[in-house]
């Protein structure tokens, strides 16, 4: 007994030593998603006004700190991060500036982390690791997220993922997989992206002299045909949402053979071989179903549309096996010439076909059409470096909402219980929300606004941003002009988002779109091509788009001019630690992004904080959108803070989010999480 007790005291004291040692162990950084259990905080905000911009003592005056926005062409020079962040942040906190907003849970786990215990699955010193597709934490806590170890894809549609990983193993990079899943998803969901559509894509190349490596952005968002003007929709105003006149120049083609071009590795045609296959067989699935149902007028009215999704005279259903024979001819053919899209017998059929449809595209449009490669938008919140796409996106937006979003603490606000301080969060996104769409108005094509750096820099400058946090208060809202109630904002809903992390960790963010579900309404019978309805992003005096906005001159409708968008991919990184997110969904996006930041920076699961219920604002109308599942008491709890509130009994029209997360332990092995929004049926694969 007495050799057992002296045997239990030595490991009781050994502990309490170690717990000592650990206790200095704060200058380590805090992981973006690091609780073992991913509870969240019962925590609360505190506007921190002590923002004196003569200041020198590492307050968050400081340019890189508080509004750091940096146009970033090819190369990134990594913003300097110290190793002591969290030893500066306490510090600061005594002056009274903001610290990290999981300090002291991030404190515990640091203490924890450094515990020497018996690992369950090895015994060794604990540190987080992916073993057969599961993480485990310090502790021995298992997570249920499924992870990996090397690469992962992450779409809406099951089979892309699969052709992702499977390009991937074949010795391709993420581009190389990229191409092919954005092609399948074209495939199996046609309601929402497709070679007739265009989009963004942000990429990072690994650099062994950069740590964060080099970014770029490749735009290929459709342009207006040359001859299309405003006056063609006088008196026919659905045409800019159906029909040849609503046809844009698409460039899907055009982006993903530049990016391969540029970055790819393997063959271009050997990212076609599988999808071909597919697009001759593959099943209905419910997503599918579900869009063909809300959209059987339109589908049985059109020729093409009909021959695919009908049988019998009746809509096909889910499970059905369904060809789409024609457009794997088409895809043959772009596999062995991708340029003939533009310039060959694909770019004759294309024209054909949206001049029967009563549009003015001519061949000379496709062969005039160009992807661009531009700049990076680049920025940070505290110890993270944000990476996003700029103008005619949203990225802008993301940023923005970080720069405010850093000038507040979940710690120290008053509220009568931990319960009503949590529900605080939303009224603060809410806000938030309102302000980064105040300005949306203002973004259109760079290439056709006088000084688009100009408008980019006032709006995440410090003086602008520091305007928007004394405004905001936590016991009501604002008169609507008092947002700077200005230009609405434009939507869409035909879109889809991929991301894909390789085992170099080359990172590929594509957001692609039709704009609406289903485009303009018709497929091509020949090439089985279903076209964009990008016009209607545009803005035409008179005419309300398809989310009854108007007023919008910046965006004016012009020859050779891209729409702007609501895509937002991002990136954030710190020296272990890399988080991709981009989504599907018009003017929901950025929000939708927003809001899953904010819950991984709670300490949520990366699959929780994509499935927590969404709630959108975009400040025209005046009223939050929110998911049935959405908490009745926060509901009310936010209307006696003078939000209106508006149930969405259709959750489908909130975005869909993909998400990788992936961190590095003590031992440099890689833990990656990717998920894929349930609410259109995505699913992550990887290795």
């Amino acid at each position: 007994m007495t050799k057992n007790f002296m045997f239990k005291f030595l490991l009781f004291y050994l502990y309490i030593e170690i717990i000592i040692e650990a206790a200095p162990l704060k200058s380590k950084k805090i992981n973006l998603v690091s609780s073992a259990n991913g509870l969240l905080e019962k925590e609360t905000y505190k506007k921190t006004r002590n923002h004196d911009s003569s200041s020198d003592n590492g307050e968050l005056t400081d340019d890189k700190e508080l509004s750091n926005i940096r146009f970033e062409s090819g190369v990134v020079d990594r913003a300097s991060n110290s190793l002591d962040d969290i030893s500066t942040n306490e510090k600061n906190d005594k002056k009274g500036n903001i610290k990290t907003l999981s300090d002291k849970t991030a404190e515990a786990e640091l203490k924890q982390e450094d515990v020497l215990e018996e690992n369950p699955v090895k015994g060794d010193v604990l540190k987080p690791r992916c073993i057969d597709n599961k993480v485990y934490f310090p502790g021995g806590n298992t997570h249920e997220d499924i992870c990996f170890t090397s690469a992962a894809v992450s779409t809406e549609v099951p089979e892309s993922s699969e052709i992702g990983v499977k390009i991937l193993k074949m010795g391709g990079n993420a581009v190389d997989a990229v191409v092919a899943s954005t092609i399948c998803v074209g495939i199996v969901n046609s309601f929402s992206s497709g070679i007739g559509g265009g989009g963004f894509m942000l990429i990072r190349i690994p650099d062994e002299s950069k740590e964060n490596g080099n970014f770029t952005m490749i735009d290929f968002r459709e342009t207006a045909p040359g001859a299309l003007n405003t006056n063609l929709f006088k008196d026919k105003h659905d045409h800019i949402k159906s029909g040849g006149l609503a046809v844009g120049v698409p460039g899907e083609i055009a982006g993903l053979y530049l990016a391969h071009q540029k970055y790819g590795k393997l063959k271009w045609k050997d990212l076609f071989t599988e999808n071909i296959n597919i697009a001759k067989k593959f099943r209905v699935s419910r997503q599918l179903r579900i869009r063909i149902e809300n959209f059987k007028q339109q589908i049985f009215s059109d020729p093409g549309l009909s021959e695919i999704y009908t049988k019998n005279g009746k809509l096909v259903e889910e499970g059905d096996f369904i060809s789409r024979m024609n457009y794997a001819k088409t895809l043959e053919k772009i596999a062995k010439d991708p340029l003939s899209f533009y310039n060959g017998e694909i770019a004759d059929k294309i024209v054909k076909s949206i001049s029967d449809k009563g549009g003015v595209m001519k061949k000379e449009d496709l062969t005039k059409y160009k992807a661009i490669e531009r700049e990076v938008l680049a920025g940070k919140y505290r110890e993270y470096d944000i990476y996003t796409t700029s103008l005619p996106t949203s990225g802008l937006s993301i940023i923005e909402a970080m720069n405010i979003l850093e000038h507040f603490d979940i710690k120290e606000i008053k509220e009568d219980s931990e319960k009503n301080k949590s529900y605080l969060h939303y009224h603060l996104l809410i806000e938030i929300f309102k302000f980064i769409s105040a300005r949306r108005g203002e973004f259109a094509d760079p290439d056709f606004m006088k000084d688009p750096k100009k408008l980019v820099a006032e709006i995440i400058s410090k003086g602008y941003v520091k305007k928007i946090v004394d405004l905001i208060r936590f016991d009501g809202v604002l008169k609507d002009k008092e947002y700077r109630y200005g230009s609405p904002t434009v939507e869409d809903h035909g879109t889809t988002h991929l991301n894909v992390i390789d085992s170099d960790e080359m990172l590929v963010l594509l957001t692609s779109t039709i704009n609406l579900e289903f485009g303009a309404k018709f497929m091509d019978k020949e090439t089985g091509i279903i076209f964009n309805d990008q016009m209607d992003d545009f803005y035409v005096p008179n005419i309300l788009n398809s989310f009854d906005l108007g007023n919008m001159p910046s965006n004016i409708l012009e020859p050779y001019k891209r729409p702007f968008s609501s895509a937002s991919p991002v990136i954030l990184m710190k020296y272990n630690e890399i988080l991709m997110l981009g989504a599907a969904g018009g003017t929901r996006i950025p929000t939708s992004i927003i809001l899953v930041i904010f819950h991984l920076l709670l300490n949520k699961r990366l699959s929780d904080a994509i499935m927590e219920p969404r709630i959108h604002h975009q400040l025209f109308p005046s009223k939050t959108f929110v998911e049935d599942t959405f908490p009745i008491e926060i509901r009310d709890y936010l209307r006696n803070l003078g939000q209106v509130i508006e149930v969405s009994r259709q959750n489908s029209i909130f975005t869909s989010v993909q998400g990788i997360h992936m961190i590095k332990n003590k031992d440099g092995e890689k833990i990656i999480q990717a998920f894929s929004d349930k609410r259109k049926g995505g699913e992550s694969a990887g290795y």
